[in-house]
């Protein structure tokens, strides 16, 4: 961008082959929206006891007789993990926590019974946010215009499961058409979709 020069409307743009070629202007808005259940999940998020169990091999005993089982280093990376999968939707959230509840937790974390229990009491408040996502509607509040307007609207996902919720809710919530693009997407497909969203498909 050193090379670029500034337009009357305050554009900034280059010049190639006596054309001007301007660049994308981003403009970033917040959208707020109601997080009391979320709020009450974070808590629960932060105190979360994620300490390994350590235990000694069972050909081995202490010298005072206990059972040699103690707490390791804590998994903050699944902290961490947990927090952006409920960020992003309570369905990619309720998928993370029930992979977790589904995992020995017993043989591999300290303090397994808390844990469970957290993990349990955060999957009844998603289970209730989902009933009512204010994030979503927010979203839905967000492109509801330019839905109505024939307008094409693109909305970038984190998580698969967060893909697939936003297509189910925004098909029912508009009757429209929504396409998604993950991974699993083949190359044709990706440019078939790509194809349809764009401007000149439309004829604009």
């Amino acid at each position: 961008e050193r090379f670029a020069k500034l337009s009357e409307s305050g554009h900034r743009y280059v010049e190639f082959s006596g054309e001007k070629r301007y660049f994308a202007t981003k403009i970033t808005e917040q959208a707020g929206y109601e997080t009391t259940n979320l709020d009450k999940v974070v808590e629960i998020i932060k105190t979360l006891p994620l300490e390994e169990k350590n235990e000694i091999p069972t050909d081995q005993m202490t010298l005072d007789g206990t059972s040699g089982t103690s707490k390791g280093s804590s998994l903050e990376l699944v902290r961490v993990h947990l927090s952006r999968v409920i960020e992003s939707s309570p369905a990619a959230g309720l998928t993370y926590i029930e992979s977790k509840l589904n995992e020995d937790l017993e043989a591999n974390f300290y303090d397994s019974l808390e844990l469970r229990n957290g993990l349990q009491e955060i999957r009844s408040i998603i289970s209730i946010v989902m009933e009512k996502d204010p994030k979503l509607q927010a979203c839905i509040d967000e492109i509801h215009d330019d839905v109505n307007n024939g307008n094409s609207v693109l909305i970038f996902c984190e998580y698969k499961d967060t893909v697939s919720y936003l297509k189910d809710r925004l098909s029912e919530e508009f009757g429209v058409i929504v396409e998604t693009i993950t991974g699993e997407v083949s190359k044709e497909r990706r440019k078939e979709i790509c194809t349809r969203f764009s401007p000149e498909y439309h004829g604009h």
